[in-house]
């Protein structure tokens, strides 16, 4: 009877051990399997994308508006609380969609589709970027398994490991030509199999913010009565550097971390950039002021909704952390381009500098236009100086709107 009761036992404890495994690699109802729960999330872009700017009408901006434009292709970094540590457990980099090269062009009613991740059971962090890995470099060093912090709480001030940093050359030059989001969200897969707090089928939302300011430059045309009407830009292309500069107590941020906070790198400190940007042949009227105006911008609507947009925006990237912004100058401009077999070089003086506050999520708008010849310049390939000057107007901020660049209006006078 003992061994009888004995081999009983040892089967109902078998079989309870088999349950115990057959729970936890049992695929759930959102599809995990071998241990893991697929995970769902769905990426939100706060307040419609909104600049924080003071730029008028924003009344302007529909349903129909175009806010921003991503590219289909996202990275996600996402690290797990193991062994009283912090370390990375994947790394995607995916695509929303088959079709890498069809942007999505985000609306006020634009949704992007859900991301699906396979996970164990744990505590998480994600960070989520975006538009990231064509502006900025990837740091190839992050590895999984690689501890990121020994703190649980991960503080504000807690230096975590880069994900991305800026692509500089080596004179300091840098292009940043789309909107940069990132953002970050903790989360529990429960060892029930499902995401807690979430249910199996409703997605966790991701919150993404734009990490970079816009520099928009507009180039004034004078009235054809103005005598000095014969030496205004060409409607050309043109290729255009502006030399920024900061303190060191005050640095232009220069990377994001994993979890998508702005970051610093020790062994670099920028407080000088060089922002080149190639300008298109675009001509705008101003619905206040109707004159026409060159903008930092170089395509059209049906472009920008057929593939990606060959557009030149210049970006900055911010530090969301310091709405205040940081003090910079603008030290110098010029702008070259290629028309009737010359090429005019337009610049600004010497001795000639620009104060700016660089905010977060913002749009630094500034407006020149030419004043005359440069005697002195030397001709060399055929090129002719010519001398700009800043516009001081302060009615100037409400000329364009903050999505014009993505929604233009044609001219009425190209005079």
């Amino acid at each position: 009877m003992k061994k009888l009761f004995f081999y009983i036992s040892l089967i109902a404890c078998t079989w309870a051990c088999e349950k115990d495994q057959i729970d936890e690699i049992t695929p759930t109802e959102i599809g995990g399997k071998n241990g893991k729960t697929t995970v769902v999330f769905q990426t939100e872009i706060p307040g419609l994308t909104d600049y924080a700017t003071t730029l008028e009408p924003m009344s302007r901006a529909g349903l129909d508006t175009i806010k921003t434009i991503i590219n289909p292709r996202y990275r996600a970094i996402i690290i797990k609380w193991t062994n009283q540590k912090w370390v990375i457990d994947t790394i995607l980099f995916s695509s929303f969609n088959s079709n890498s090269w069809s942007p999505y062009i985000i609306r006020n009613n634009t949704t992007l589709p859900p991301i699906s991740v396979e996970l164990r059971p744990g505590k998480y962090k994600i960070g989520l970027f975006l538009n990231a890995d064509y502006n900025l470099t990837f740091l190839n060093t992050l590895k999984i398994g690689q501890v990121v912090s020994n703190n649980e709480t991960i503080g504000k001030d807690d230096i975590l490991a880069p994900a991305y940093k800026l692509s500089v050359s080596s004179d300091n030059a840098q292009t940043i030509k789309d909107e940069v989001f990132s953002g970050s969200i903790e989360f529990t897969v429960g060892k029930n199999d499902h995401l807690e707090n979430s249910g199996p089928t409703r997605p966790t939302r991701i919150n993404v913010t734009r990490k970079v300011s816009r520099f928009r430059y507009l180039l004034k045309e004078h009235l054809p009565e103005d005598s000095i009407s014969d030496i205004d830009f060409f409607s050309t292309q043109y290729d255009v550097l502006a030399h920024l500069e900061t303190t060191s107590e005050t640095p232009f941020c220069d990377g994001l971390d994993i979890l998508g906070r702005p970051h610093y790198h020790i062994d670099s400190t920028y407080t000088r950039l060089i922002m080149y940007m190639s300008d298109g042949a675009n001509r705008f009227e101003s619905e206040k002021d109707h004159r026409i105006y060159h903008m930092t911008f170089g395509t059209n609507p049906p472009v920008i909704t057929g593939s990606f947009p060959t557009y030149a925006f210049p970006f900055i990237l911010t530090d969301d952390t310091k709405p205040e912004g940081i003090p910079i100058t603008l030290t110098s401009l010029r702008i070259t381009g290629q028309a009737n077999g010359y090429s005019p070089v337009y610049k600004l003086p010497d001795d000639f500098t620009q104060s700016f506050v660089l905010k977060p999520n913002s749009i630094l708008q500034t407006i020149y236009e030419v004043v005359g010849r440069d005697s002195t310049y030397k001709n060399e390939k055929d090129e002719v100086g010519y001398y700009l000057r800043l516009v001081n107007d302060p009615d100037a901020k409400d000329l364009f709107h903050p999505y014009f660049e993505l929604n233009p209006t044609a001219s009425k006078n190209n005079y």
